[in-house]
C-alpha cells in the first residue's frame, strides 16, 4: 500500500480493502487503527465507520458471460447458488459460496467478503451513471477541502 510506504497521503478503495490487506500480513502495513475515511462534512472516521462515512457508491464486481440466450438462466442459477449456499450457509461441513478456508486458500470463487448475489436489469447495466455522479461531485468538495487542508509532515526514514 501506497500510504504505508510514505507514499501517498489519500487512497480510494473499498470499505473492506485496508482491513483485508492489514491483517493479511500483520505488521507490514501497520495497524487498522493507523488509517481512517475521509468524509465528505471534511471529518474523519475510524476504518469499519463506513456506514456513516463514506465518499459515494461505486458499483460490484461482476460475474461477465457472453452475449447468449442462455443469460437468463446463468443469472437464475447463481442467484440460486447464492442463496443456499452464501452467507446465509453457516455449516462447516457443507459447501460455502463465499468462505475458502477450508479449502487452503482465500477468495477462490468469489471475494470471501462477498455476501450475495445480485442480478443487474439488463435495461439498467451496472449502475448506469451512478459511478460517474459520485465520483465528480467527490472530485469536486475534495479539490475544496484539499485547499483548505494544511499537508501532513511525511515521516523521515
Amino acid at each position: 500500500m501506497c500510504m504505508a510506504d510514505g507514499k501517498g497521503d489519500v487512497a480510494f478503495v473499498k470499505h473492506a480493502t485496508t482491513k483485508e490487506v492489514v491483517t493479511k500480513d500483520p505488521g507490514k502495513y501497520g495497524a487498522v487503527s493507523d488509517y481512517q475515511y475521509l468524509c465528505k462534512d471534511g471529518t474523519r472516521k475510524d476504518i469499519g465507520q463506513h456506514e456513516q462515512c463514506f465518499l459515494g457508491f461505486n458499483p460490484a464486481h461482476a460475474v461477465v458471460t457472453r452475449k447468449d440466450n442462455y443469460l437468463d438462466d446463468i443469472v437464475t442459477i447463481l442467484t440460486a447458488m447464492s442463496s443456499m449456499y452464501g452467507s446465509n450457509q453457516t455449516d462447516w461441513t457443507k459447501f460455502q459460496l463465499f468462505n475458502s478456508t477450508k479449502y487452503g486458500g482465500g477468495n477462490l470463487l468469489f471475494k470471501d467478503s462477498s455476501t450475495e448475489l445480485v442480478g443487474i436489469s439488463k435495461d439498467k447495466g451496472p449502475t448506469k451513471g451512478i459511478w460517474e455522479t459520485n465520483m465528480s461531485a467527490t472530485l469536486r468538495h475534495w479539490k475544496r477541502v484539499t485547499l483548505q487542508t494544511p499537508p501532513r509532515p511525511r515521516p523521515t526514514q
